[in-house]
């Protein structure tokens, strides 16, 4: 029994988009910004942690962080995952996760930790994200948002060119803060 409790919880409606033709052109890297996207192929947990954390917190992200040890280790050394972190002057300023199975790759995360949101930079990166799910050899990619994540998603996956396809009802249980710190900042072993 988690000594902490959890938050209450909360009923959201998960959308779920795709898209079968890639765009006919990509939106241009902000040029006023030192931006590099970044190629993860085994990062420490916490460092995982720290990114699903900081991307996620306002939308209540929670799924990976409650996972164990031994079974976040093994989603993250999955062969047909891909995690690219964005940085913006050297520093960490977001992340997209690809999941690829055969003709299909989902964007299965992506988010801008909430220093960069307004900063003129998530089109750019959703066309990253999406420029590298095509060239994997996808005959289709796919992503979805919920009701509780940033109200801009939707629109701004529509405005790439994603649609809806499906939806489905979900409940999230948020972190409390107790159990957040128990996560994020317990000691390894």
């Amino acid at each position: 029994m988690n000594e902490c409790g959890k938050g209450d919880s909360h009923t959201v409606v998960v959308t779920f988009l795709d898209m079968t033709v890639p765009p006919d052109r990509y939106p241009p890297a902000p040029v006023e910004q030192a931006l590099s996207i970044v190629a993860l192929r085994s990062p420490p947990l916490h460092y995982y942690r720290y990114l699903m954390d900081r991307v996620g917190r306002q939308w209540n992200w929670v799924d990976a962080l409650r996972r164990p040890d031994s079974e976040l280790a093994a989603y993250l050394a999955h062969p047909d995952r891909d995690l690219r972190v964005l940085h913006a002057e050297g520093i960490p300023a977001g992340f997209f996760e690809l999941f690829s199975k055969p003709d299909f790759v989902e964007i299965a995360y992506f988010g801008l930790m909430p220093h960069m949101v307004g900063c003129g930079v998530g089109r750019w990166f959703l066309g990253e994200a999406s420029r590298l799910a095509w060239a994997k050899g996808a005959s289709r990619i796919g992503v979805k948002t919920c009701t509780g994540d940033d109200p801009a998603a939707l629109a701004l996956y529509r405005e790439f060119g994603f649609r809806p396809f499906d939806w489905q009802v979900d409940r999230v249980i948020p972190l409390s803060p107790c159990e957040r710190a128990k996560i994020l900042y317990r000691t390894v072993d």
